[in-house]
């Protein structure tokens, strides 16, 4: 089934654009419709944050995407959309104790190539090694953290595995 670029923006403009509508359109195997997917998703949500919390069954359709994926961008804006709930102590949870959750971390890693990837995906270690200590206790969860640390061509990015990697040793 083909979801039109069109078709995006024609339902954003009239308001019938259901969440089962995003969910649809972020699983499909089309990166072009995934990334305007979350382009327009990342755009309301800019514009209306709570928007998106409103939604956590869409941490399932980001894991997802993020894993299944082989494009960048695609990866990258589903770990930035990922990161809203991150960011708000109800909704860590959710994303920390989703089954994919480490699947997800493993190939934002493995695919975290230049600076904004890396930089989103170390906030992502960092706000998970915050919230959940025992990940710093987790071989695989640390390899990761080193990893990212090792080939970060950004200064955040190092600074934030840096910052997580001292957080083990306390």
């Amino acid at each position: 089934s083909f979801i039109s670029r069109s078709f995006i923006y024609m339902s954003i403009t009239t308001k019938n654009f259901t969440v089962p509508s995003f969910k649809k359109m972020i699983l499909i195997y089309d990166s072009g419709v995934q990334q305007l997917a979350l382009q327009t998703l990342e755009m309301v949500t800019i514009n209306e944050s709570h928007m998106l919390l409103l939604h956590p069954e869409l941490i399932d359709s980001f894991l997802k995407a993020i894993i299944t994926s082989s494009d960048l961008h695609v990866k990258t804006l589903a770990s930035k959309l990922l990161l809203y709930f991150l960011e708000v102590d109800e909704m860590v949870k959710d994303v920390l104790e989703h089954p994919s959750f480490m699947d997800a971390l493993v190939s934002m890693v493995h695919f975290a190539s230049d600076n904004v990837s890396q930089a989103i995906t170390a906030r992502i270690l960092s706000h998970a090694a915050a919230n959940n200590r025992d990940l710093l206790a987790d071989r695989e969860f640390v390899d990761l953290v080193r990893t990212v640390q090792v080939h970060a061509v950004d200064q955040e990015a190092w600074m934030l595995t840096d910052k997580i990697l001292l957080m083990k040793q306390q």
